[in-house]
This record gives C-alpha cells, structure tokens and sequence, in this order.
C-alpha cells in the first residue's frame, strides 16, 4: 500500500557504512504456520554487513502447490514504504484468507504459489517482524534497500541451494514501485561481479507503482475528474498546480511535498470519504480497509512460536517510522532510470500491472510513465494500441495491454490498488501466463 506522503522527513538517519563486511547469515528457521500443506520456511536473515549485521529481514516462503522443484522462485514486497507482506499473506495473493466477519483461516483456491515457489519479505529493516538492533540497521534511501535485499538473497540461497539455479522473479506493488526497480538493479549489478553466488534473475513486476514521480503526478486531476471526483472547474484549477508540482520534482525544489501533496488534499477535500485504494468504495479503518482481524493473530503466541518471530520484533500493518524515513528525497527519486538498461542489456522481463479503480497510484500515472520510458522498444510500444486481455483460465475479458519486446502494461478491470484482492483469479492468471512466457492475448 502507499500511505499518505508526510510533508517533513523524520526518524533516525541512517549512518555511514565503512565497516568491513562480515557477511549476511540466516539466523532462525521455522516452518511456518497455518492449513496451507505445501512446504514453509520462515525466520530471519540478518544484513547490514558493514556494521555487524544489525537488521534482521524476516521472511515466509511458500512452495508450489504445483511443481517446487521446477516452478520459479517469486519475490514478493509490500509497499507502504513501512507495510508488512503478511498484509499479502492474508489479503491478496498469499495462500490464506479470513473467512468474512470472523478471524478464522481459510486456504485461498488462487494463491501465486499455485504456480511458483513464493517468497514474501517484511522489508525495509523495521517493516513486520523485520527489526534492528540499532540505529545504522535502518534504511532512508533505495540503494540501502538494495544491497539489504542483494545480502538477504545471498545469504538465502546459500542456505536454501534448492532455490539458485530457479528462474527469479522480484514482484511487489505501491511503494514498490522504487523497491522492485531498486532491488533488480542490485542484482543485475552485482550478478556482473559474481563469479560465484550469481541469482538466476529472469524479471520483475510492479503492481499500481510508484515508479516515476515526475511522470505521474501530473496525472492526479485528470484520473479524479474522469472519475467524478472532481468539478471540471476543480480539474482545471489544479492543471498548473501539477505542472509545478512535477517541474518542482525534477528539480529537486525544497517544498516540492508542499505542493504536491497539497494538490492531493485539494481533491479528496472535494472528493469526500473515498477509498483512497478504490474509488468504487468508502474509506473505513486506518487503511481503508478493515484489516483487524491480522492484528490478533500476529500478535498469537502459537503463531510467533511456529514462524520463528523474534521477541525483539513488534509487528504493525504499517510502521510509520519506517515510513518516515523515505518521505524526504527517496519518495521523489524517478527509480525507472536503470530500466532502460535492465530491458535492453540485462534481457529482463518486465510487467507492470495497474487497477484501474485505484487512486494513489493510478493507472494513468502507469500506463504514462511505461509509456513515456526510454527505451529500444519506445517508438514500437508508442504505436502500439491496447488490446483485450483475456484471462487464459475463463476466456472472460479482464483489461487491456500492450506488449513490446520483454514489456508489457497491463491495465486491470475492476481492480483497485490490490489487484490479487479485488480479482484473485484473474492476478494468478495474470502472473502464471506472465513467468512461463505465454502472451496476454
């Protein structure tokens, strides 16, 4: 999820990384928790290895219901910044669902490890059940993500060879957007250096991104206009704000913040009580979701036990400290500028995928910065009009896309910010046509 932009930078910030490093290491194991059969893993890897492996990453993989030993490895990260996966575990295309109006756990039929080994990460350090032992631990920008994330996989694979020589995949969704470019661009540099230890690295996704700020800011009064939100009188007060508002990103300008996220305040203040996530719905609850039932049971003792928790770790849905800390510089950082290079010299697949109901990231702002990207694909994509998607599984029409060479924009029906929530079956067809190669149409 991407939570509301605060206008000043706070917490701690991070330190200077000169230590020799010590290298990451996996410090607990467990076997994870609840009715799904197939094979879990779950624990910690520490990082920060230049000042002694202070933060603690946790995770919990998920094997194939299918075919573990042959199915990729996918890597999933919720956005925020500072929002746990296990909100994706239990919400969006993890293999457990709450039954409606109660806590009790049910087995999601269209699960992502119904086609591949998944493995869902509470990142940056202080995200979940991720925790740090001291202040250096904490990341503030994405090249402190990625070479979290690069020691995290690292450490990983040695313990679990199984999972090396797998086609990898890096997915995630809203502020993820910066973590998945930031995290692929890690592991194309470093896989470069390796001689040994080289991560089989195929593609990546990013799921309602934000990816390029200075793109899709500019899109916000267009998209609330379309969708009622706004006056027409509203939308066109509020164009030059947008343009100040992305000019003020490009170059760096100091109140940037301040005019942006002012212009965001001006529509919903107009807008009234909408689901931030989807427009189609009201905003209820912190989130604008009702999520309370994950709050108990991550705070059951059983299942801390069962996944290994740390009792130095105190699991939120969001940690807005580590939120903080990436809405300064970070949160404006355009973080599509390495993927030229990923999609041309790397060969990297790349899917980026928007409901079309969200408003925080909405698929304006995506189909745009796709759109406006440069690449060797560019002028081919450009002219390239959208076609009907399909859903491999039902026949039944489920968006629009476009597909050039190794990328593809996906626009999704019926879907807000969380596609794998709002349409499972057709995010599991989205995802299982997308790592074994078989086109959208």
């Amino acid at each position: 999820m991407l939570l509301k932009v605060a206008t000043l930078l706070l917490g701690v910030g991070q330190a200077s990384r000169s230590s020799p490093p010590q290298g990451a290491f996996l410090e607990t194991k467990s076997s994870g928790w609840g009715p799904e059969e197939t094979t879990q893993r779950s624990g910690y890897v520490s990082v920060n290895q230049a000042d002694g492996n202070d933060g603690h990453i946790f995770y919990w993989l998920f094997e194939s219901r299918k075919d573990p030993s042959t199915d990729p490895l996918v890597l999933w990260l919720t956005g925020g910044p500072g929002c746990s996966s296990e909100l994706a575990i239990f919400y969006e295309q993890g293999p457990y669902r709450f039954t409606d109006g109660s806590d009790n756990v049910t087995i999601n039929p269209y699960a992502w490890n119904s086609v591949a080994n998944v493995l869902f990460v509470d990142q940056p350090v202080g995200t979940g059940f991720s925790y740090a032992d001291n202040n250096d631990a904490y990341c503030a920008d994405e090249e402190c993500v990625g070479e979290d994330m690069w020691e995290f996989l690292s450490a990983f694979m040695q313990e679990f060879p199984q999972y090396r020589n797998k086609p990898f995949y890096v997915t995630g969704e809203s502020y993820a957007g910066h973590y998945v470019p930031a995290i692929s661009y890690t592991i194309y540099t470093k896989n470069q250096e390796e001689t040994h230890g080289r991560i089989n690295m195929k593609g990546f996704a990013i799921g309602n991104g934000l990816t390029n700020p200075s793109v899709q800011y500019i899109d916000y009064p267009q998209f609330s206009y379309d969708n009622g939100l706004i006056s027409y009188s509203t939308y066109a007060q509020l164009m030059p704000t947008a343009y100040k508002c992305i000019n003020d990103i490009k170059n760096g300008a100091m109140f940037t913040s301040v005019v942006c996220n002012g212009m965001l305040s001006t529509i919903q203040q107009e807008a009234g009580n909408f689901n931030v996530y989807d427009v189609r719905k009201p905003c209820v609850g912190q989130l604008c979701y009702d999520f309370s039932a994950i709050d108990k049971l991550m705070a059951d003792d059983s299942v801390l036990s069962s996944l290994g928790v740390s009792s130095k770790a105190n699991w939120q849905q969001c940690n807005m400290q580590v939120h903080s800390r990436f809405t300064g510089s970070d949160w404006w950082q355009n973080l599509e500028k390495h993927i030229p290079e990923m999609l041309d010299k790397g060969g990297y697949k790349m899917l980026v995928y928007s409901g079309k109901e969200d408003w925080i990231c909405n698929w304006y702002g995506g189909r745009d910065w796709v759109g406006n990207m440069t690449w060797s694909g560019m002028s081919g994509y450009q002219h390239l009009d959208y076609q009907p998607w399909h859903v491999r599984e039902t026949g039944e029409e489920g968006g629009e896309f476009k597909t050039m060479f190794n990328m593809t924009f996906l626009a999704v029906d019926l879907a807000g910010h969380m596609v794998p929530m709002d349409q499972p079956q057709n995010a599991r067809s989205m995802l299982n046509s997308w790592i074994n190669n078989m086109p959208f149409q």
